[in-house]
């Protein structure tokens, strides 16, 4: 029988894991992590042209989903026009190398497979 004390472990870690998931999951936020990490600060309109595909709304709605859960800051420059610029919290910074880590591993899991087809290929 499994102890008690792992059980509410195991419950307070799955409250954490789902935390993090909502937070990754929502559409666009790995993509958007993902560029914040590597670009560092980025513009809205730079942020779009290098999501292939993502529409201003579903920009916006992450955009907004990221800043409200302090994955991602955003800055107003007082500038006329206002510039907006946003980059990575430490949250966020938590979040993206998450995100590292999950290409790492699917590079491990897929190369095998990859090459396994290729090899029947060559057969």
């Amino acid at each position: 029988m499994v102890e008690v004390s792992l059980v509410s472990k195991f419950h307070s870690e799955d409250e954490k894991i789902n935390r993090v998931l909502s937070i990754v999951g929502h559409t666009w936020a790995p993509q958007i992590l993902h560029r914040l990490d590597y670009y560092g600060k980025m513009r809205y309109n730079e942020l779009k042209s290098s999501l292939k595909n993502v529409s201003s709304t579903s920009l916006s709605r992450a955009l907004n989903a990221l800043t409200v859960n302090n994955a991602i800051e955003r800055e107003v420059v007082g500038t006329n026009p206002p510039q907006v610029y946003y980059s990575l919290s430490k949250k966020g910074k938590a979040l993206a190398k998450l995100l590292l880590d999950a290409l790492e591993a699917e590079r491990e899991i897929s190369e095998p497979e990859e090459k396994e087809r290729l090899e029947a290929l060559i057969k």
